[in-house]
């Protein structure tokens, strides 16, 4: 998914207002903090820079790289990709 987001973004520009969970891929190259709710729950990803690093988190569960987090990632049990379509109102908020 990360290739095609990546394939997209070549030929048209990012909208927010029509976000979803894959993509992140593109939005969290950058240091952010993007919120999306989840069973009625707001959960948040951030991305941050530390010295010459990015460092990457899911409601304060930090990650070493975007792939470990967009693969491994969870909220409560459930893995993100499982549930990437049930993730809804993406915002960005810095």
């Amino acid at each position: 998914m990360k290739l095609l987001e990546e394939d997209v973004y070549q030929l048209t520009e990012f909208d927010p207002d029509f976000m979803d969970f894959w993509d992140l891929y593109i939005v969290l190259k950058n240091p952010c903090t993007v919120k999306c709710t989840y069973e009625g729950l707001d959960h948040e990803f951030t991305c941050e820079k530390e010295k010459e690093e990015l460092i990457y988190s899911l409601d304060e569960t930090y990650y070493r790289t975007l792939d470990d987090l967009m693969q491994k990632g969870k909220i409560g049990e459930k893995r993100l990709s499982f549930i990437a379509d049930d993730l809804y109102d993406f915002e960005v908020l810095s």
